[in-house]
């Protein structure tokens, strides 16, 4: 079992200020039930829109949306790149910050 945390913040929308905290190396953010966070009110938001995982010790965020888009700040996620700590991702019209910790 990981000692990592994921928490994920709601910064806009109907869940702005609430939290996930999740344990893991890999965490699934969609519409979909079966993701670790449900964005179900934002229809934006493909079933399985956005992967955050650990490879090889560095966290990294992949868009899984076929075209409907990740932002990490401004910057659109082309496939897989690297997370960059304290930047908004934007998936439809939600903002979300994630935090990470080991511990």
């Amino acid at each position: 079992m990981s000692d990592t945390t994921v928490v994920i913040t709601f910064m806009n929308g109907p869940a702005d200020g609430s939290w996930s905290t999740l344990h893991g190396e890999a965490v699934t953010l969609g519409r979909g039930g079966d993701n670790d966070v449900l964005i179900g009110f934002d229809p934006r938001v493909a079933d399985r829109h956005l992967r955050i995982q650990r490879v090889d010790g560095q966290w990294r965020v992949q868009d899984l949306s076929d075209g409907l888009g990740v932002l990490q700040g401004n910057v659109p996620v082309e496939g897989e790149q690297p997370l960059q700590p304290g930047v908004l991702l934007q998936i439809g019209d939600t903002q979300l910050q994630v935090s990470i910790g080991d511990g």
